[in-house]
């Protein structure tokens, strides 16, 4: 008979034994996580009810442990030490690594775009985008990237991504060099809602994450996995949001997880994307286990942003995170004001910020009845057709 998988509760209790240093006592951790001390004991013990979502991911911080262990099968206990453990090490290598860059791909992947005019002139007649053998056979591959780059920038991301699966069968130095900028330029694609690829994006990114010579893109790696993840896990199969019940909760611990990485690794003037889709999430996780509330945890969460954080008042990015932080505490006279003071003296063309805000809002509210944001979010579609 075929040994079954471990359970969440038989896998703490490996972690409590195996990091003891960690875990301490029963009494001490379930301090640390907000649980009840019996129910730790029981837990410690590999016994009592499953673990939920919120716990999970508060354990795996505490020990400092990938998120996937609680979705991985285990049959047995040593494989699942061995994974934690070559977790740790390649995460110490990667501690060690982040600051070596390879300049040259740095360089290419924030580059400015050659040939702009010529690049431009190839937009103004799309039907020479399609005629790859004849208008491009010509080309360097360094061209035909960067117009795949100049392509995603105008919203064409459909012919972005034809242009590099043809730049990817070439048989040339420049491809091979800079395969991972070229793969790493196809998830985002894949990413992008006009495209909703998120597992061909997920395990492009997979592939990216371990690869040599490639760990100066660590962090916007993890965040892209992050968003891809949270989208599989609020999507049905038909790219249509799901019912809170149909959430698949382990795709949200992992996205949690990913984006709370992304958060402590980033440059602290940095962290605003990642600490407004935590907060976004502990809200959706409420909703889905409402008994243990995680309000606290997003406040301490702004506490910690706000402090850290000094907003570029000219950025919508920033800008906007802290309206929404704001919003998820509630404080929305405050949230709306923040919006208003940049829209009263911003010139610039935001469709493509205001719009993704928007559809980040119109997915919490999916979710969460929450009356105060949707204040906020038809204020700003209000706004935002009053300067269009």
């Amino acid at each position: 008979m075929r040994n079954s998988y471990l359970t969440h509760t038989k896998k703490f209790a490996l972690l409590s034994r195996e990091f003891d240093d960690i875990y301490g006592d029963y009494l001490s951790f379930s301090q640390k996580i907000g649980v009840g001390k019996s129910t730790v004991h029981n837990w410690a013990r590999g016994e009592g009810n499953n673990i939920n979502i919120k716990s999970r991911i508060k354990i795996q911080n505490i020990f400092d442990i990938e998120y996937t262990i609680w979705i991985d099968d285990f049959y047995n206990e040593k494989n699942f030490i061995n994974s934690i453990s070559s977790y740790k090490k390649e995460k110490g290598i990667r501690e060690d690594d982040r600051k070596e860059l390879d300049k040259n791909m740095l360089g290419l992947l924030n580059s400015t775009v050659l040939d702009e005019s010529e690049l431009l002139n190839h937009l103004k007649d799309e039907k020479k985008i399609f005629l790859k053998d004849i208008e491009l056979r010509d080309k360097t591959s360094q061209f035909i990237f960067n117009l795949a780059k100049l392509l995603k920038s105008k919203g064409q991301i459909k012919k972005a991504l034809n242009i590099l699966k043809t730049l990817q069968c070439r048989d040339d130095a420049f491809v091979y060099k800079y395969h991972n900028n070229i793969e790493h330029l196809k998830a985002i694609l894949y990413s992008h809602d006009k495209i909703k690829e998120w597992d061909k994006a997920i395990n492009t990114l997979r592939v990216l994450y371990s690869a040599s010579n490639y760990y100066h893109q660590e962090v916007e790696i993890i965040t892209l996995m992050a968003s891809n993840y949270k989208r599989k896990a609020l999507y049905n199969s038909k790219k249509e949001l799901q019912y809170s019940k149909d959430i698949d909760t382990e795709m949200l611990g992992c996205a949690f997880s990913l984006y709370k990485d992304a958060y402590k690794l980033k440059d602290k003037s940095k962290r605003y994307y990642d600490a407004v889709n935590i907060a976004y999430l502990y809200k959706i996780i409420d909703s889905i286990e409402p008994k243990h509330s995680s309000s606290k945890d997003i406040q301490e969460l702004y506490k910690e942003f706000a402090k850290e954080c000094s907003i570029d008042e000219k950025n919508w990015w920033e800008v906007s995170s802290n309206a929404e932080f704001l919003m998820l505490l509630g404080k929305i006279d405050l949230a709306i004001s923040k919006i208003n003071d940049f829209l009263d003296f911003t010139n610039s063309n935001l469709k493509f910020e205001i719009e993704t805000t928007l559809r980040q809002l119109d997915i919490y509210l999916h979710f969460i009845d929450d009356k105060g944001a949707k204040r906020f979010r038809d204020y700003l579609k209000e706004s935002w057709k009053g300067i269009r």
